[in-house]
Formats: C-alpha cells, structure tokens, sequence
C-alpha cells in the first residue's frame, strides 16, 4: 500500500533522499553539467528551472542512472549511487511524452516496474490497484493508452512511478504537453498528492509561474552550473546576481557611476538628481523588488528614494545622507498617518522632510 513515510525517527537522522556534490557530465567533450551541487531533504519538492539547453534533463538523467557523469558524487537517501545501473535506482521517474507501451492497459503499464523488481503476482495487483485508485484511475484500468486522454495518461504514468515506492520521484516537464487550464488542475494535483505520500520530488520546468506555485525550493540553472537554490520568495527578494535577478523578473537593476561616500558607504548615481548610498563592497547594481521603491520630491529639488523594503547583491541601501530628514522634535504626522521618529545624523529609510512637511513611508 502507498503511504507516508514513517515520520518516528528524529528528521536529523533522516538522511538527505539525494546528495550531489561536484557532478561534471560532457557530451562529446562538449560541458552539460558543471560543478553541480544539489540536497533535496525527505519529503521535499525542487525545482530545476532555466532555459533551454541549461542542463536540467540533463541533470535528472544523471540522477536517474540514463548517463553517466565524468565525476563527482552522487547519494540516494544516504547510499552511493558510483557505478548503479539505473534499473537498480530507487527512483521514480515520469517523461514529459509520458512513454507508455502502447499495447499494454494502464493497470499493464502501472505493473511493469514491479515485473522488472520481481514483485510477486498477489503484492503486484494489490500496488497496483492501489496506484491507480491514488490518481483517480481505479476504473480505466483495463484501457489502452490510445482510449485515454492526455491527462489520463499523466496520470497512469505517475502512478506507475509511485507504485515502485520511490525514495525519489523525478519529473521532466510532465505537464508540458497538457493545455494550461487542465496543467493547472494537474499542478494542485501532483503537488497534494506528493505532500501527502511525504516522497522526496525533483521536478524540471521551464515555466517560472508552475516553479513558484509549487516548489519547496528552486534551482536556477545556467550554462549547466547552478546559479542559485532557493525559496521562491528569496529568489524575488534576495537573487545571488543580475542575472539570476533578470531571469526571475523579480524587479529593477539600477546602475550608475560609483563613488566614494566615506565611512565605508558608496554611493551610487542612477540618473541626473537621483543617487544611492550604500554600504559594503562596491556594487555593480542595486536591486529593487517590484513595486517595492517610490520616489518621492525632496526640497531640494532633488529625488529623494523612498522604499518599503530593498536588497542588492551583497550590499544593504542606506539614504543619501544629503537628504535632510525630518528634526525628532517635529514629530509631525505623515499624510499616510504615520509619525517620523528619524534623527537627523541617523535617518530611517522612508522618512523625508518635504515642503509639505514630513513624510514617512517607513514600513
């Protein structure tokens, strides 16, 4: 029967269901993967994203056991996977073309792992009753691929993944050949039918929106490197580089001349009359979330940057000190309500002094 992992062990002692550590792999002396390092931990769901040609199949063919990598290491819930074939893998996998046999029922497909592993008849038509009750399929069972639609073969070949009781489900682009409002309804599918069996999921996709909506984590992947693991709302708020920041979408880039600031800050020119100090190492750009940054008039004349909240690639925006802040002593209420609590030697982000008074736009 198809259940949840038993959860009485402490999660510490569960080991990661896979470990890649310095995985290289080249086709034709030509580099797919380099220097890949990948944890997926019990139960959890990643995904690879990136563009075409990036290496995310190329990554999951090679944890699968479909090609073999150069070098590196590479560990299923805690055991080398060195010189495995693929058919000795624990691992469940599901192709985007779904590769059913086509003069096999679905109940035949569903059953043809458990016939490779020498699953014995009686335990065979009990798991594999079970796997097609699992995805809704209990009554189609005795239909040929040709009698089923796309969706219905989805999902005969997710159960015949999940009948083998993977340590690890991995999925290249399943829902990619389905229409969008039947992939979204497959999307909430797969995604609580994987929480609620607790199986580890390594998912490829290209489109950022199904990435988002149902990982646990997300592998930005470029030119066969990794350029980023991490929580979907990281990666808007807190991408590694400008490049990670423009394939995400995930706000502005703006650059400008540096100059020194002193006391350790920098400050960075974007346009005529509009500046950022920062702290840190230099920058190369500061990154704005969307929809996180206003820019407000100052009485100077100038443009003073007001924003709710904002991260950069290693450096931290700080006010332009030139931009004189509101006097504590005021204490002023905003048009928005709020109150300026700034000094003026040490201003808070989003509180300015305008010619109508004070302003805050402090979160």
């Amino acid at each position: 029967m198809l259940t949840a992992p038993s959860r009485q062990a402490p999660l510490d002692a569960i080991p990661p269901s896979l470990e890649v550590e310095g995985l290289h792999l080249s086709y034709g002396g030509t580099p797919a993967l380099r220097d890949i390092a990948l944890h997926v931990g019990p139960g959890e769901f990643v995904a690879l994203l990136g563009a075409s040609g990036c290496g995310k199949s190329s990554l999951l063919r090679a944890v699968a056991g479909l090609v073999r990598p150069e070098r590196g290491s590479l560990r299923l819930a805690g055991r080398c996977m060195s010189g495995v074939p693929a058919h000795s893998r624990n691992v469940g996998l599901v192709f985007q073309g779904y590769a059913l046999f086509p003069h096999m029922t679905a109940a035949g497909n569903v059953r043809f792992g458990l016939e490779c592993r020498g699953v014995g008849r009686a335990e065979a038509d009990r798991r594999v009753a079970a796997a097609l009750a699992l995805v809704g399929m209990a009554e189609l069972a005795a239909r040929r691929p040709a009698q089923l639609s796309g969706g219905q073969q989805q999902r005969v070949a997710l159960a015949r993944a999940l009948v083998v009781e993977p340590d690890l489900l991995l999925l290249d682009e399943p829902l990619g050949a389905l229409d969008r409002q039947l992939r979204t309804g497959m999307q909430a599918e797969l995604r609580a039918l994987q929480r609620r069996l607790g199986v580890a999921a390594l998912f490829v996709m290209h489109d950022q929106e199904e990435a988002m909506s149902l990982a646990d984590r997300v592998a930005v992947m470029r030119g066969g490197a990794i350029e980023q693991v991490d929580t979907p709302e990281r990666l808007f708020t807190h991408p590694r580089n400008a490049w990670v920041c423009g394939f995400i979408g995930a706000g502005s880039l703006l650059r400008g001349p540096l100059q020194p600031a002193g006391g350790g800050l920098w400050r960075l020119d974007v346009a005529p009359g509009i500046a950022f100090t920062a702290a840190g190492a230099a920058p190369g750009a500061l990154f704005v979330p969307a929809g996180r940054m206003r820019l407000l008039p100052a009485p100077d004349g100038r443009s003073a940057a007001s924003w709710v909240w904002a991260s950069s690639c290693g450096w931290t925006p700080r006010p332009d000190p030139s931009w004189r802040c509101c006097r504590p002593a005021t204490r002023r209420r905003s048009r928005r309500g709020g109150r300026c609590c700034c000094r003026p030697t040490r201003p808070r982000a989003g509180c300015w002094r305008t010619g109508r008074g004070c302003r805050c736009d402090s979160p």
